[in-house]
């Protein structure tokens, strides 16, 4: 796992990004080496390893496999069985995936440190950020999130999405922090009225206290001057620019643009004017896997670092005409760890969390 350290600190961030991506091999025999010693009493991996765990056995014993293998684990969870199913330590939440290539969503188990690693992981990307863009952290971002309504299983573990989680477990003091440096108040981005949330003026029939609230900070009366500047730019003919003719200062538009959302990067470029399109991380249902360091890349060139502490990662090689029609796990492919993989081969990610699954994330 990442050490702890300040995420508001470039430097701090930097040397933490140096000492681990430099010692790749080093530190990911080390988190192999943890992840199966602190759950080798789990019914999971006692029933692959029988107490051997190095790493020989582990490649050799614990098979690669899908989510769909671990559902069942998942489900006895959920429905009130012990965490030690699986893990060595208590889940906090299930997490809620956008769903599988069948539609269904998945429920990811998440522990307290996982949830923490996830946060710093992310903050890694920060220092690149500020690099390219100078005074980036001097104003607010406007940031869209889309907190959903959670649910609750028979053993008391909330459902909930990844950004639902962080943002309803941010603390008192990071709460002052996200309205200093946000454009939308802590309580309007976690009231889970979508459509209340989302109106941007106090409507007689907006009802929600929490939303209220956070309006109330900023919509402190009529602006007649700002709102015919958007009017009138809103009643050009073309919107082409939008962005750019709205916020004339903006430095960089963060969004997802790679895998399946890469479908959106014309839209986007035909409404941001030139605005700089920046993909910050990788990362999967089951774990943060990498930051992206040269955020002024093209969308169509973005690649990432993986960040070795994350989880153990192997790569698949597949071929390349599995690429969209997939393949059966049980084939004998080549698995090589990150350290290993060669330039021009194509690789399926496969990692094996903290909570002791090898999971291949096709």
């Amino acid at each position: 796992m990442l050490p702890r350290f300040d995420p508001t600190n470039h430097k701090a961030c930097l040397s933490v990004l140096e000492d681990t991506t430099s010692n790749a091999k080093q530190v990911q025999d080390s988190v192999l080496e943890a992840i199966l010693s602190c759950n080798a009493q789990t019914e999971y991996l006692r029933g692959f390893l029988s107490g051997q765990l190095d790493k020989q056995s582990f490649k050799k014993n614990l098979p690669i496999v899908t989510y769909e293998d671990c559902r069942s684990y998942i489900d006895r969870i959920a429905n009130g069985e012990s965490f030690n199913l699986i893990c060595d330590r208590p889940f906090i939440v299930l997490l809620t995936s956008s769903g599988t290539s069948g539609g269904v969503p998945k429920l990811i188990p998440l522990t307290a440190e996982e949830m923490e690693q996830r946060i710093l992981c992310a903050s890694l990307f920060n220092p690149m950020l500020s690099k390219q863009f100078e005074g980036v952290t001097e104003g607010k971002s406007l940031m869209f999130y889309f907190v959903t309504r959670e649910s609750e299983t028979p053993s008391g573990l909330m459902v909930r999405t990844i950004i639902t989680c962080i943002l309803k477990s941010l603390t008192p003091a990071k709460k002052l922090y996200w309205d200093k440096v946000q454009i939308s108040p802590h309580e309007m981005t976690t009231c889970e009225d979508t459509t209340q949330r989302m109106t941007g003026r106090v409507s007689d029939w907006i009802t929600d206290a929490q939303c209220l609230s956070g309006i109330s900070k900023f919509l402190t009366g009529p602006n007649p001057e700002l709102a015919g500047l958007i009017e009138q730019e809103c009643s050009k003919t073309s919107w082409e620019g939008i962005v750019k003719r709205l916020w004339p200062k903006a430095k960089c538009i963060e969004a997802i643009i790679t895998g399946s959302m890469a479908q959106y990067i014309p839209m986007l470029e035909f409404y941001c004017g030139g605005i700089p399109l920046v993909s910050s991380l990788y990362v999967s249902s089951e774990c943060s896997i990498g930051i992206n360091i040269d955020p002024l890349s093209k969308p169509c060139d973005v690649s990432y670092t993986i960040i070795p502490s994350m989880a153990y990662f192997e790569f698949l090689e597949v071929k390349k005409d599995h690429q969209e029609t997939g393949h059966d796990l049980t084939e004998n492919h080549v698995v090589v760890d990150l350290v290993d993989v060669k330039i021009g081969h194509d690789y399926e990610p496969v990692v094996t969390t903290f909570s002791g699954k090898s999971l291949s994330l096709k």
